[in-house]
């Protein structure tokens, strides 16, 4: 039942929102997506597969791959269908209410007749922009399949699905499991209890046989979703979801809402009793893959006493701004000038002590901290309970700080709940680049950061619509930051964010520009171009420099991280640092997507976020701009100890005293700053 890939009506932008579903279920999520939820279980019911686990934090948006690289998926000779609102039908009447119409068979039966026929019109006579919404109606036309108990329909249904799957691991696994509880409940007499062995035994033997490596951060998501999975879960919840987005004075219900009635009927009668057999299932497959390991990060880690011989190395960080203050003697410091409202050392620049800073629409600025005029609930209460929302955010479920957090939202309004998460996650914007800082410098005496604010962090929030004329102000800050990186004698770059055409079309629809997809893409991509020529332009024009960068979960569409700036650069002075646990297995950050082979600890890393006082606050955070700040920790010490090395060897150093990944393919490498520094020192 769990898992598929369907379109919100109402913004039709992207299938992440399904990923969130079981946040859903925490005390701090909006009024409609409470509204939502049982529809969203419908609908994935229609994909047979489960719903990821999002930490109950409001979900970020995935941007749907650009329509470049999404051939039209051919269906008939009529129109093009980009979006729900291209299908024949976008909305249902109904007599009565989705919550009592769901036990009425023949009111079903007659609103699962009309849905057929007209989701199999639609794939008949229209063609498709975007193979999500093909997705979407094979995926009701195999639970429909399903509740006539043709098998052999339901599964071609699933076989389609699965060609048009974009996500290397979900792909695998459309329709394994609602087909197994299908063959098994059909053959024991619809008696779920003579049909669960069979259903076991089905369901193990096609697991066993899937990929690990590909579906297993799929596979744990979908056993954390099983739990949940019970008939009295989904009817208790069933008419708070489904009820209010029906009419009552037309009777008319959003097509969203009808496929997910459809999806939840097949899922009732054949998966929900199958559900402690998969749960059996994920379990074992679980414990064997992904069992305890050790720690092997912090072993392998090394501290710089200063008594090396070492020579300085200044990393700038470019991305969310830092706390200088926080950073203590490790803050670079520009020796021309002083805090007295001038520009002292003439680089048009006014007391660029610490390093430069542009606002969210890339004007100079002297804060290379951004600012906190946007939150609306206190200050201090936000700072307060953001650390809760950082280990949240990294799937730490049972910290103190996260435990006083869920408490203090459950005490809450949603209206107020929705506030404060949103200005907890402002607060974690704000704190990465501090914390990416110090993680920077940790264990290394000889290393000074150089701190760049730029704009891009601020364009999701109020106010900030992205245009040419200020993609064309960041592209001349990125040469301005670079310029002063050479002039300060910075060795390594530290890049703490991404940027893509997807993004900025993303952007676009935030703040209601363009009409459609295809003119967001029209609009977008003269915006997106001087940003990527910029930042490719200073990677081949600095040569001396080792730029490092991240990649993220988020971005599992390979036309995404190919086309995102820094992550789509293949220079020698260009590495790209993706993140693990401790252990060196994935977390939910980690990117699948196999260009990117160098791999560090990115969750649950200590280091230090802005304070009210000198020196920071210690805090634990997780992500991808965690993981390669370690990249850039490590390229640092070996330059303070080896400066003569170009970028280029010591990459390539890197990648030698790297450790294979446990329970990956093969040439998946762990950094190791120990063996690293040790094949330095011996001149290999």
């Amino acid at each position: 039942m769990w898992r598929g890939e369907s379109f919100d009506a109402d913004t039709m932008r992207r299938a992440r929102w399904v990923r969130a579903l079981f946040a859903c279920f925490g005390e701090k999520v909006s009024h409609m997506i409470r509204m939502h939820l049982l529809a969203v279980l419908g609908l994935v019911a229609c994909g047979g597969l489960a719903v990821s686990h999002a930490a109950g934090q409001e979900p970020k948006k995935q941007s749907k791959p650009a329509e470049a690289s999404n051939p039209v998926v051919q269906g008939g000779t009529g129109k093009v269908a980009r979006t729900p609102l291209d299908l024949t039908v976008q909305e249902y009447v109904i007599a009565k209410k989705p919550s009592e119409l769901f036990d009425d068979k023949e009111g079903m039966k007659k609103l699962i007749e009309q849905v057929k026929a007209d989701s199999q019109r639609d794939l008949r006579e229209l063609n498709f922009g975007d193979p999500r919404l093909a997705r979407m109606l094979h995926g009701v036309l195999a639970s429909i399949a399903l509740i006539e108990a043709d098998l052999d329909t339901a599964q071609g249904h699933y076989d389609k699905m699965r060609e048009l799957d974009q996500i290397a691991s979900s792909k695998p696994l459309n329709g394994v499991v609602m087909m197994a509880a299908a063959r098994a409940m059909k053959g024991a007499g619809m008696d779920a209890a003579k049909a669960e062995p069979a259903f076991e035994a089905d369901f193990r033997t096609k697991m066993d046989a899937m990929d690990w490596s590909v579906v297993g951060p799929q596979v744990m998501a979908d056993r954390r979703s099983a739990e949940l999975l019970t008939e009295s879960f989904l009817r208790e919840r069933l008419p708070s979801a489904y009820d209010p987005g029906w009419d009552s004075k037309t009777g008319k219900l959003d097509i969203k809402f009808v496929h997910g009635l459809i999806g939840m009927r097949a899922s009732l009668e054949l998966m929900v009793p199958m559900t402690p057999a998969a749960i059996r299932v994920y379990n074992e497959l679980t414990n064997r893959n992904e069992g305890p390991l050790p720690d092997i990060w912090d072993e392998r880690q090394i501290s710089l006493t200063g008594q090396e011989g070492g020579s300085p190395v200044v990393v700038a960080t470019w991305g969310f701004g830092v706390d200088a203050s926080a950073l203590g003697a490790g803050a670079w410091t520009n020796p021309g000038e002083q805090a007295n409202g001038i520009d002292d050392d003439g680089d048009g620049f006014v007391d660029n002590i610490h390093g430069l800073a542009w606002d969210q629409m890339w004007n100079v600025s002297s804060d290379l901290l951004m600012s906190l005029i946007d939150v609306r609930c206190e200050p201090q209460l936000v700072h307060q309970m953001a650390g809760g929302n950082f280990d949240e955010f990294a799937d730490l479920h049972t910290t103190p700080r996260r435990i006083v957090m869920q408490r203090y939202m459950q005490r809450l309004q949603i209206p107020q709940r929705q506030t404060l998460q949103r200005d907890m996650n402002i607060m974690m914007l704000r704190a990465q680049g501090t914390h990416a800082a110090s993680v920077i410098l940790a264990g290394n005496p000889y290393a000074k950061v150089q701190s760049v604010r730029l704009g891009y962090e601020d364009f999701r929030r109020p106010g900030s619509v992205p245009s040419i004329e200020a993609s064309e102000r960041g592209a001349q800050a990125i040469r301005a930051a670079a310029a002063a990186a050479r002039k300060a004698g910075v060795r390594v770059v530290h890049i703490g964010w991404q940027l893509s055409l997807n993004d900025i079309v993303a952007m676009l629809e935030q703040h209601g520009v363009g009409d459609d997809e295809r003119d967001r893409l029209r609009i977008g991509s003269p915006i997106f171009r001087p940003i990527r020529l910029a930042m490719e332009e200073v990677i081949r024009n600095y040569p001396e420099i080792l730029f490092v960068g991240g990649v993220d979960s988020t971005r599992q569409y390979e036309s995404n991280v190919n086309d995102a700036v820094p992550t789509q650069f293949l220079l020698p002075n260009f590495v790209v640092i993706n993140n693990v646990n401790g252990n060196g297995l994935p977390n939910k950050f980690t990117s699948k997507v196999p260009l990117f082979t160098l791999f560090a600890k990115g969750r649950d890393v200590q280091g230090v976020v802005p304070s009210t006082t000198p020196g920071g606050e210690p805090s634990v955070m997780s992500g991808p701009n965690v993981a390669s700040a370690q990249g850039a920790n490590l390229a640092a010490k070996i330059l303070a100890l080896h400066p003569s090395l170009r970028p280029d060897q010591v990459v390539d150093l890197m990648k030698r005293g790297g450790h294979q990944l446990p329970r990956n393919k093969e040439g998946m490498l762990m950094v190791d700053p120990r063996r690293t520094l040790e094949l330095a020192k011996q001149g290999q």
